[in-house]
């Protein structure tokens, strides 16, 4: 390991691992369970991951959404895909109220403000409220 350059090793490669690898690896030794311990490390290491996340475009066009990917700040056009609406609903009458990690809280405005909770990804959905306004979640 002298070779390679610990220093190297922890701030090259172990900062692009994912935090499940680095749980693994301080497991292997006292170097790596120290180093990996490091409190500037962790911070380093979730600042990292964070901004390499890769994110979601939704487009509307016509009765269907464009779902792109975002890698690093650019658009990956040929990784689109098309997906329905849920309930086959128009885009157009959904408001998109809150995301959290992939799951999509919207609204259905034409059929009296449902209250729906969609995964796109899996394309499956369920309806929580269908009077959402007059209960005022």
């Amino acid at each position: 390991m002298e070779k390679l350059g610990s220093e190297l090793i922890v701030d090259e490669i172990f900062m692009r691992l994912p935090a499940k690898a680095i749980g693994r690896f301080k497991c292997l030794s006292k170097f790596f369970r120290d180093e990996l311990s490091n409190n500037n490390f962790e911070i380093t290491h979730s600042r990292r991951i964070i901004s390499s996340l890769q994110k979601k475009l939704l487009s509307l066009k016509d009765n269907t959404i464009i779902v792109d990917n975002i890698v690093g700040g650019n658009l990956q056009a040929d990784t689109s895909k098309t997906i329905i609406s849920p309930s086959n609903v128009h885009p157009s009458y959904l408001r998109v109220l809150a995301s959290f990690k992939g799951l999509i809280l919207i609204c259905n405005e034409r059929m009296f403000c449902e209250l729906i909770l969609w995964n796109p990804t899996t394309r499956r959905f369920k309806i929580l409220a269908d009077d959402y306004f007059d209960r005022n979640f």
